[in-house]
């Protein structure tokens, strides 16, 4: 019986092809399987971006309570959470997070301090 591939250039080849095309049809068939490619280089991008949103904000004392992540949410973001004391400072924060130059989108989960709570910690101790 004569083999089917008479080179072992032929069978490198003939399973390239194979692999080549399955890795294709099932990239084209699973949208999701690209999505994580783009999610994962935007939570990369997320990452590298935030010491430059640190750096943008300083030693500014009223984002203490502020902190940022990569997140995998809306396909990679930046997730910035924390708490703020005033309304004026979270639109600060946004203003300045967005003039950074941010290339993903950002979610913010930041709480603005309520008045009792505020005048509660300025009488403490």
């Amino acid at each position: 019986m004569k083999p089917l591939f008479r080179s072992r250039r032929w069978l490198v080849a003939a399973l390239l092809l194979v692999i080549g095309s399955s890795a294709a049809f099932f990239v084209s068939r699973y949208p999701e399987f690209r999505k994580s490619w783009t999610e994962r280089a935007n939570v990369a991008a997320a990452k590298r971006h935030i010491p430059v949103v640190m750096a943008a904000l300083g030693e500014d004392g009223r984002y203490v309570g502020v902190t940022f992540h990569p997140s995998s949410a809306a396909g990679g973001s930046l997730l910035v959470s924390g708490i703020v004391a005033s309304g004026e400072d979270l639109a600060t924060l946004k203003s300045t997070v967005s003039g950074s130059g941010v290339p993903v989108p950002v979610k913010y989960q930041v709480s603005v301090l309520s008045p009792r709570l505020k005048k509660k910690l300025e009488n403490a101790p």
